[in-house]
């Protein structure tokens, strides 16, 4: 018995074993880098989830857990813990620090887009952003709302069997069968359908199938998904018991963490031209009963919470009445940027500084 754990433990603690799986989580990303450029359907069709999801998937996640467990284990049984070899144990905490902020990153990244309008002379507020990467279905019964989370939709597939019921609402339930992302009408005995695009139809759409159940009652409907709820085609159907039922298909909204408003916005000019040389524009930020001010820029984004704001589109230069907005959260990178600089000191203390105190203690 002894012997079996023996080797268990040499095997998950080997040089080899690191250097394996290093090099697995090395072609893991660069495999997924490629293909998100050349063929993001082939990261959909392998790994079972959309192309943007990649880095956090299971497989990736899994790899960084055990080199973690492998390094751990090294450490504990291999080097001893005196003062000569701190590098070596500086490096092996920087490479958990580092795998322990990536997987982070990978699981919990948000980004998306915050949209602020003016009307009149006056600018709006806003405190919700548009998630890339996701879908939501957002069902309105006599106008009473609910935003209800989609499963993660392949884009680079020519369709997606779903087959799973997404909401009860009000007596009324809601099932999603199938999802297509490039579509187009069709007329079958005089009804528009959307089916799957073949030719590469640069004016398809991609479009969700429902089947929406009252009771006895049943009704198919396709809606038609769009990135912003509020441009988004809405489908309204009439229940049996003489209720609206709304329905928009776009992306998910999540919360900022902050209240966002524009103050003012001026386009910056390159010296004797009339080329665009920066975007600037003041924000007010209010938190928690507290309000500060930011500036936003090409170069200078704005931090609202965990969130970072960097310019994404003007409507225009000279006079913008709607301004959009990047928004990115970092978690985990503070772990990255620790295990990083952990590695930097210890590897030059384990092949130059160790060298010379084991010396001068065989000297002494």
């Amino acid at each position: 018995m002894r012997t079996t754990i023996s080797r268990i433990l040499a095997v998950a603690s080997s040089t080899w074993t690191a250097a394996a799986l290093i090099g697995l989580i090395a072609l893991y990303l660069s495999a997924v880098s490629i293909a998100q450029a050349l063929s993001p359907v082939q990261i959909e069709r392998l790994l079972g989830v959309p192309a943007h999801a990649a880095y956090g998937h299971r497989l990736i996640v899994t790899l960084w857990a055990l080199l973690c467990v492998n390094m751990s284990l090294a450490t504990l049984t291999r080097v001893r813990f005196d003062l000569p070899r701190a590098g070596t144990w500086c490096s092996h905490a920087g490479v958990l620090m580092l795998a322990a902020g990536a997987c982070w990153y990978g699981l919990e990244h948000r980004s998306g887009v915050c949209v602020a309008n003016r009307w009149n002379d006056s600018w709006g507020q806003t405190s919700e952003f548009y998630l890339d990467g996701s879908s939501a279905l957002y069902v309105g019964i006599d106008d009473r709302w609910r935003q209800v989370k989609l499963p993660p939709l392949m884009e680079h597939v020519r369709s997606q069997r779903l087959d799973r019921e997404l909401d009860s609402f009000d007596g009324v339930h809601i099932a999603a069968t199938d999802y297509i992302p490039s579509a187009q009408v069709r007329m079958e005995q005089g009804q528009a359908l959307a089916v799957a695009d073949e030719g590469g139809n640069p004016r398809a759409f991609s479009v969700l199938n429902l089947e929406i159940a009252a009771g006895d009652w049943r009704k198919r409907m396709q809606v038609v998904l769009d990135f912003m709820p509020d441009r988004a085609i809405s489908r309204r159907l009439e229940l049996p018991d003489g209720r609206s039922l709304e329905l928009i298909l776009a992306a998910a909204v999540a919360p900022l963490g902050a209240t966002i408003r524009v103050l003012d916005a001026q386009g910056v000019v390159r010296e004797g031209t009339a080329s665009p040389k920066d975007y600037r524009c003041r924000i007010e930020v209010s938190r928690e009963q507290r309000t500060s001010r930011e500036t936003v820029s090409l170069n200078h984004p704005a931090s609202v919470g965990q969130y970072r704001l960097t310019h994404n589109i003007w409507d225009s230069f000279d006079d913008p009445r709607q301004i959009v907005f990047n928004v990115n959260s970092r978690p985990g990178m503070w772990l990255v940027w620790a295990g990083m600089a952990l590695i930097a000191a210890g590897l030059p203390w384990a092949f130059y500084v160790k060298p010379l105190l084991l010396r001068r203690r065989g000297n002494g």
